[in-house]
């Protein structure tokens, strides 16, 4: 009976590798076509098919190639619904009529020998070997830039060589192939990742080149070559040109690391060093938001969340991620506080070039300060090597938010996705500087952006300083609270008319009967005026609900003059000497006191519309009478005086006919 794996393994990983270069599937059965010249390769799949599913195959020789043929429906059923099958192609699409492609089985298992299996699969059934170099050829462009991601997981460097149709003898399609970058890398790959056909391991074994390590340059500093290369040492004079030159050629460094070994030297040569030729940005595209509760540390998909990474390996910092400071504290999720110190600055002084004595009068100060800035011993040259993302609290330095971006930029290249890291910003950033950080980062091709203001949070998990990071000794800073008013209301709405303008008024009002807000109606829609009382009452009623009182409103916006102003029809203030004037001034009537009423000239009504004597007025302003009976035709001055009808004050009797004091007019005398 045919069986089949319940996982993905490096057996199985290899078998559908080769099924993607030279396999094909049927109704009934799984074929795979391999040259006549490894026949040791077709006994390999035997062996593979045999142990995977139980199922033995028949082997044909043809006149080209060795056929190898599993035949069982459940197993093509089962082929097809692990997604191991290849893609129908497009329209557009020339030649094959099936794409190949990485699974998703393959990609989900983060498993680099499954990777390995796959990658040995894939370049057994359509890869060669020339000059020592491994290199795999193919027509679909996505499959030649996925195994060039996937090499590069596995820590393998390659180039991606294009040619056009015709080249090759391909025909009319373009051919991509993919090569590893050097004869270094390639041993690698023989001796990792390997073929399975001893022809193929053949041509891999014995190959030297002595120009492959000029294909990178490695960053080596002038202080290095001081340290490591004599004065009249002859090497020390090609290191000086090269270096002169930019950087140091990768066989120059290897030579002198023979010369004098040295292990910073060593650890730079582990990497491989390229230019960023050009930067393209791609299509937007979406991306998902994983929220968690706070301060905890979670694993997705096998990879730890961003600011966790390096608690959980005991690391001072990872990546591009650069320290937060020297001396940090941490908030503990059950309560408490952690001292962090980073530990990597006695080897960082010791390279250097700082003695045992002045590494550790340098630490102690740190210690005691929680700062390298004004450290004993230490050099004004050397102090930007200790810069950190946040400004200690006793110091005054920090990487700029541009440089965390620049650094983001050169390392957005090498990475299919967005950069886990925080571009942090110093607590006095301003929104301009928020919107520039985003600008800048979307300019140099960043495809995200996470930014951090230092203290944005009552209590953040991780500070320079133990009063951020538990929230103690906070300042506590007064801020304006708006009272809103209900989404259902009750509401006053007035109709006004000043010297033939008319308008209408409406009040929201609070549930104690205070007004809340303020709508003013003038014109026609989208007109000057429309929109120019629109947003007065936006401001006003955006005041009322701050809390400004409205006294002091109305006592700055009465008595306002500028046209319109007349007279109206509302008997309590028959005059206005604005809009202004009267809308304040019909608040006051409506929400003030009397006695403010009065105060601003606002005329008393009875039922029948006639005014109201004021009593403790006309006390106070009447004329002082002379002893005895009242003197006939004696009046009262002011009692019976009309308002102005130039501004609308109160006049004054002024002989036998009435004089404003406001704007000098009469009543008809002189």
């Amino acid at each position: 009976d045919t069986t089949a794996p319940r996982y993905v393994t490096p057996e199985l990983a290899e078998l559908v590798g080769y099924f993607m270069g030279d396999g094909s599937l049927h109704a009934k059965e799984l074929r795979f076509c391999v040259s006549p010249q490894d026949a040791d390769l077709a006994e390999h799949l035997v062996m593979l098919g045999s142990k995977l599913f139980s199922l033995r195959p028949r082997v044909t020789r043809k006149r080209s190639y060795i056929e190898v043929r599993f035949t069982s429906v459940r197993l093509v059923m089962w082929w097809e619904a692990c997604g191991f099958a290849k893609l129908s192609a497009s329209a557009e699409h020339s030649g094959k009529g099936w794409l190949a492609r990485i699974p998703d089985a393959i990609l989900h298992t983060n498993n680099p020998a499954v990777y390995g299996a796959f990658v040995r699969g894939l370049f057994e059934a359509d890869g060669t070997v020339s000059s020592g170099y491994p290199s795999f050829t193919t027509a679909t462009e996505s499959l030649a830039r996925d195994v060039q991601s996937l090499l590069l997981a596995l820590g393998f460097i390659t180039t991606l060589d294009i040619q056009p149709p015709g080249a090759g003898g391909w025909g009319s399609r373009t051919k991509y192939r993919v090569r590893l970058l050097n004869v270094r890398t390639a041993a690698r790959f023989a001796s990792e990742i390997g073929f399975a056909s001893a022809r193929k391991r053949a041509l891999c074994e014995g190959i030297e080149h002595q120009q492959s390590e000029r294909y990178d340059h490695v960053p080596v500093t002038r202080r290095m070559i001081d340290r490591l290369a004599p004065e009249n040492d002859r090497l020390r004079k090609v290191l000086l040109l090269e270096h002169k030159r930019g950087a140091v050629s990768r066989r120059i460094a290897t030579a002198l690391l023979e010369h004098a070994p040295d292990t910073e030297l060593a650890h730079m040569l582990d990497f491989f060093y390229d230019e960023v030729g050009e930067v393209d940005l791609s299509e937007e595209d979406l991306t998902l938001d994983l929220s968690v509760p706070d301060n905890v540390t979670y694993v997705a998909n096998g990879f730890v969340s961003h600011n966790t990474i390096s608690f959980m390996l005991d690391c001072d910092t990872t990546g591009v991620e650069p320290d937060i400071a020297l001396v940090k504290y941490k908030k503990l999720v059950g309560g408490g506080m952690l001292k962090i110190v980073n530990q990597t600055v006695p080897a960082a002084l010791r390279r250097l070039g700082y003695g045992e004595t002045a590494i550790a009068d340098i630490v102690a100060y740190i210690d005691a300060n929680d700062t390298i800035e004004g450290a004993p011993h230490l050099r004004d040259d050397d102090i930007p090597v200790f810069d950190c993302a946040f400004t200690s609290q006793h110091g005054s330095r920090s990487i700029t938010w541009q440089g965390h971006l620049r650094m983001m930029a050169a390392v957005q290249p090498f990475i299919s996705g967005a950069i886990s890291k925080t571009v942090n910003v110093p607590n006095d950033a301003t929104a301009e500087d928020i919107e520039r950080a985003y600008i800048d980062g979307w300019k140099l091709g960043l495809k995200a952006v996470a930014i951090y203001r230092d203290g944005s949070k009552r209590s953040q998990p991780l500070a320079t300083s133990i009063d951020k990071t538990t929230g103690q000794r906070v300042q506590v800073v007064e801020r304006p609270l708006r009272r809103r008013l209900p989404s259902e209301r009750h509401a006053l709405t007035h109709r006004f008319e000043v010297s033939g303008h008319e308008g209408y008024i409406t009040v929201g009002l609070y549930e104690d009967g205070t007004p809340g807000e303020i709508f003013l109606k003038m014109a026609k829609e989208g007109s000057t005026v429309s929109g120019l009382m629109d947003s007065f009452a936006t401001a006003i009623s955006l005041a009322l609900q701050y809390g400004v009182p409205l006294p002091a409103l109305i006592d700055k916006f009465s008595h306002t003059r500028f046209e319109p102003q007349g007279f109206t029809k509302n008997p309590e203030i028959p005059i206005a000497k604005s809009v202004m004037d009267y809308i304040f001034r019909w608040l006051a009537s409506r929400f003030l006191s009397i006695e403010e009423r009065d105060r601003l000239g606002i005329i008393r009504r009875d039922e029948d519309g006639e005014p109201v004597d004021v009593s403790p007025v006309r006390a106070q302003l009447s004329v002082i009478q002379p002893t005895g009976a009242a003197a006939p035709g004696a009046f009262v001055n002011q009692a019976d005086a009309p308002t102005c009808s130039d501004c609308g004050s109160l006049m004054v009797r002024n002989g036998a006919c009435y004089k404003c004091f406001n704007c000098g007019a009469t009543s008809g005398c002189s």
